[in-house]
C-alpha cells in the first residue's frame, strides 16, 4: 500500500553540524543528531504508527565469489511514538512536525557483529562504529565532493529514515504507507586505547619494518661496512574534527646504524643518504561471506583483476637529504636518526576500520636512497584516525565495555 502520492515529508537536521551551504552533514562519534520531520498528506490518512530511524548498512558484491551480494544492517536505532497525534490521522493539508534525536554511538551492540567464531580482539575491531564509504553524494566537506576511493563494489552508508505503517485489512500485517530517508556523513573517532585492536588487524600483509644493504666504495667490489635502518610502527596520523583543509603531517622517525667492516677505523661512516620516498596506499578490502575474518582476506585476483580489493596508489614524494649528525656508540657502531614528514595528499580520507564486510587499511611504501649504493626499502602499516572530541561523552556501552582489555 504505497501513498507517496499523497503525503510528502521533509527531514530537516539542526545543529551546527546539520546542511548548510558550506558543507554536508557530518558526523563524529559522540555526536547528537538533532532534527524534525515534516509531513503533509493531500487526504486523511490513517496510520498505526509512525517510526523515525537511524540506520547504518554495508553491501558488497562481486562477480567471482558465492555468494556475489551480501547485505548487512549493523545499527538501527528507532525514536520514540511520544509525540504521535490521537487520534493517529494525518489530516488533510495539515503539518505535523515529529522531532528526532540520535546519538552516534562509539560501540555497537554485541549483535552487529555477524561473526560467531572470531577471537574477542575481532569482534572488538568490528564493533567499533565503521565510517560512511563509497557514496560521493555525502562524501564532501567544504560544499565540495571528494572521492574516498572506495570501488564500487562496496559501500556503507548511515541515514535518518521516516516511515509510516498501517495493518492490512485483510490479512493484519503492518505495510508501509510511505518512508523516505535523508542520508549523512559519519566519520568516528577513537581514542588511544581503541588503537591497539588494529596492528594484529594488520597481519594479512607482509609488512618490512626494518632493512639492511651493504655498502661499497665507488668502483670497489669489497664493502666496507652495511646499513641498517628500523621504523618503530605503525604510523598513526590523527585526522581533524571538524576542519577539511588542515594539512595534515607526521613525522616518522627512521633509526638507522652503520657497522664498519674494518673496526679499527674511527672516522664516520662516508655515506651519501641522498633521498628519501615515500609513497601512501589506501587499500579497500571487502567480502561477501559474512562468516569471513579480516585475517582471512587476501589480495586475490581472476585474471588479472582484483576480485576482493582495491588498491589506490597516491603520488609519491621525494625529499632531499642534507647533512646527517652521525654518532658513535659504544659497540664501535655509528647511529642516527632521521625524522621524515609524512603528508597525506589533499583526499578525503576515511580511518581506518574493520567491519563484517569491508575493511580499510593504510600502507606507507618508503624508499631510502643512498648514492652509489642503490636503496633500502621499507613497508609500514600506516593508521589513520579520527581524534575523539574529548568533551563528548563515551557511551554506556564504550563505558561498560573496556576496548583495552579485551584478549586475544
Amino acid at each position: 500500500m504505497d501513498l507517496s502520492y499523497a503525503i510528502s515529508a521533509e527531514i530537516s537536521l539542526h545543529g551546527p553540524f546539520a546542511n548548510t551551504n558550506s558543507y554536508i552533514s557530518s558526523y563524529t562519534t559522540g555526536d547528537q543528531i538533532k532534527g524534525v520531520v515534516s509531513v503533509v498528506s493531500s487526504h486523511d490518512v490513517k496510520f498505526d504508527n509512525l517510526q523515525i530511524s537511524f540506520e547504518g548498512e554495508q553491501s558488497t558484491h562481486t562477480r567471482h565469489a558465492t555468494p556475489n551480494k551480501s547485505h548487512h544492517q549493523f545499527q538501527n536505532l528507532m525514536q520514540s511514538e511520544s509525540a504521535l497525534p490521537t487520534p493517529r490521522v494525518l489530516y488533510k493539508n495539515k503539518k505535523y512536525n515529529f522531532e528526532f534525536s540520535f546519538q552516534v554511538l562509539d560501540i555497537l551492540p554485541p549483535a552487529a557483529c555477524l561473526h560467531t567464531s572470531a577471537s574477542a580482539r575481532v569482534k572488538a575491531a568490528h564493533l567499533q562504529l565503521p565510517p560512511s564509504l563509497g557514496d560521493a553524494t555525502i562524501s564532501g566537506l567544504g560544499g565540495k565532493l571528494r572521492d574516498d576511493f572506495a570501488p564500487a563494489a562496496c559501500q556503507i552508508s548511515y541515514s535518518i529514515k521516516f516511515q509510516l505503517n498501517r495493518a492490512n485489512a485483510l490479512s493484519g500485517k503492518q505495510e508501509t504507507l510511505f518512508a523516505k530517508r535523508q542520508q549523512l556523513r559519519i566519520k568516528p573517532a577513537l581514542d588511544d586505547s581503541s588503537l591497539g585492536l588494529y596492528p594484529d588487524c594488520l597481519t594479512q600483509l607482509e609488512y618490512r619494518m626494518q632493512g639492511e644493504r651493504l655498502i661499497y666504495p665507488k668502483r670497489q667490489k669489497e664493502a666496507v661496512g652495511s646499513l641498517s635502518v628500523t621504523v618503530q610502527g605503525p604510523v598513526c596520523i590523527w585526522l581533524p574534527l571538524r576542519d577539511p583543509n588542515l594539512l595534515l603531517s607526521q613525522a616518522i622517525p627512521l633509526s638507522l646504524i652503520y657497522q664498519q667492516h674494518n673496526q679499527q677505523s674511527t672516522q664516520p661512516p662516508e655515506l651519501e643518504l641522498d633521498s628519501f620516498e615515500s609513497q601512501i596506499i589506501a587499500t579497500t578490502l571487502y567480502t561477501t561471506k559474512k562468516n569471513d575474518d579480516y585475517q582471512r582476506i587476501e589480495k586475490r585476483e581472476f585474471l588479472g583483476q582484483p576480485t576482493n580489493f582495491y588498491d589506490k596508489q597516491f603520488p609519491p614524494l621525494i625529499r632531499p637529504i642534507s647533512s646527517v649528525p652521525w654518532a658513535q656508540s659504544a659497540t664501535g657502531a655509528y647511529i642516527t636518526t632521521l625524522q621524515i614528514p609524512t603528508t597525506l595528499p589533499c583526499e578525503n580520507f576515511v580511518p581506518t576500520f574493520h567491519s563484517c564486510l569491508v575493511s580499510r587499511i593504510y600502507t606507507l611504501k618508503c624508499r631510502l636512497n643512498v648514492r652509489n649504493n642503490g636503496s633500502i626499502k621499507l613497508l609500514i602499516p600506516l593508521i589513520i584516525s579520527s581524534k575523539r572530541d574529548p568533551a563528548a561523552l563515551p557511551s554506556y556501552d564504550a563505558s561498560a565495555v573496556s576496548i583495552g582489555n579485551v584478549g586475544t
